[in-house]
């Protein structure tokens, strides 16, 4: 819902988004939110064998960046806490660069520490990770 807001209000800068959210109200807002959240997860996709050094480095990222503190420790998401088991890797890597850049905002800064200091190869690994994650 946040991020929604945030695209209605300017503060993320989206221009589809921007249109699709002008003039609707919180309870519209928070109505799509909800209907979304109720989707099934995603089916995390795989291009073939998981290549195990960059799923063990992108685990141990995402431990020393306590991720799972916020997003549940199965990556599953909870209340403004986005899913990030089995997003699409593509989307991950763009939305973590994007916290890194500030052109994502969050209600508080935790992304942006999280993301701090995280090189591409970095940032890399942990989306693949993300992904592909696997109980």
């Amino acid at each position: 819902m946040y991020q929604l807001f945030f695209y209605r209000e300017g503060r993320r800068a989206n221009p589809e988004m921007k249109i699709i959210t002008s003039g609707m109200s919180d309870a519209e807002l928070t109505s799509i939110s909800d209907y979304v959240a109720g989707l099934p997860p995603p089916v995390p996709t795989s291009s073939g064998p998981i290549e195990e050094a960059r799923y063990r480095r992108g685990a141990e990222l995402a431990g020393k960046r306590i991720c799972g503190a916020c997003h549940n420790a199965d990556y599953s998401g909870r209340e403004q806490m986005p899913r990030l088991a089995g997003q699409h890797e593509a989307y991950l890597i763009r939305s973590l660069r994007d916290y890194q850049a500030g052109a994502r905002i969050g209600t508080q800064a935790a992304m942006a520490e999280a993301v701090r200091g995280l090189n591409d190869a970095d940032l890399a690994d942990l989306a693949y990770y993300l992904a592909r994650f696997r109980q």
